[in-house]
C-alpha cells in the first residue's frame, strides 16, 4: 500500500511539474524577437501548440497555432469577434479582402477569422506586423508579452537553435516528464 501511495504521489508531482514547463510567459518581447518563437512553433511544435501575443495592460492579443494533419503541417491564425475586438475585426476583414489574403469565417461559440498560412513564416509575420502596428496602432517600441504552449516534437534534440540553455533545459525536462507520465499511464491502464 505504501509503495502505491508513493508512486501515486510521484505521478502527481511529475504531472504538476510537467504542466509548469509546458506553458510559459515571456514579458518585454520586441517584435523582431517574435519571428524566432513563431519559427520554433512551425518547425518544432506538435499539433495544437500555440503562441498568443498580448499587448501589455490591454485585452488585445493575436494568436497562432500549429496543426498537423496526416503528413501536412502548418500554422494558422484566429482572430475573435468579441466586445473588445469588433472594430479591429472589421478593419482586419477589410485589409484581408483588399490584399486578397484567403480567410474564412468560423463560428463556434464565437465568430472568428481563420487563416491558414501553411508554413509561410513571412506571410505570418507580415500579418502580425500589420495587426499590431496598423490596426491596434501600438507604438513601434512597444514590447509585447508572449504566452505559449509549445509542445516540442520528440525528435527534437540539440538542434533547437534559438533557445538559450535554460529554455532548452525547460523543454527537455517538460518532454522527459511527459514521457514518464505516459509510461505510468500505460503501466496502470493494463
Amino acid at each position: 500500500m505504501k509503495i502505491f501511495l508513493l508512486i501515486l504521489l510521484s505521478v502527481v508531482i511529475i504531472y504538476v511539474i510537467y504542466w509548469f514547463f509546458q506553458e510559459s510567459r515571456l514579458s518585454n518581447v520586441k517584435f523582431d524577437e517574435l519571428k524566432k518563437y513563431i519559427q520554433i512553433l512551425i518547425k518544432y511544435g506538435k499539433h495544437q501548440s500555440f503562441i498568443i501575443i498580448e499587448i501589455p495592460h490591454s485585452k488585445k492579443f493575436i494568436q497562432f497555432a500549429k496543426y498537423k494533419i496526416n503528413r501536412s503541417a502548418g500554422i494558422s491564425f484566429d482572430f475573435p469577434k468579441v466586445n473588445w475586438s469588433v472594430n479591429y475585426y472589421n478593419e482586419l476583414l477589410n485589409y484581408l479582402s483588399t490584399n486578397k489574403i484567403k480567410y474564412n469565417i468560423r463560428s463556434e461559440e464565437i465568430e472568428f477569422i481563420h487563416i491558414d498560412f501553411k508554413s509561410n513564416l513571412n506571410k505570418t509575420m507580415e500579418l502580425a506586423f500589420h495587426i499590431l502596428y496598423n490596426i491596434f496602432q501600438i507604438p513601434k517600441n512597444q514590447t509585447l508579452n508572449l504566452k505559449n504552449r509549445i509542445k516540442i516534437d520528440d525528435h527534437v534534440d540539440e538542434e533547437m537553435p534559438f533557445f538559450d540553455d535554460s529554455e532548452k533545459l525547460g523543454f527537455k525536462i517538460g518532454n522527459f516528464i511527459g514521457k514518464v507520465i505516459n509510461l505510468f499511464k500505460r503501466l496502470f491502464n493494463r
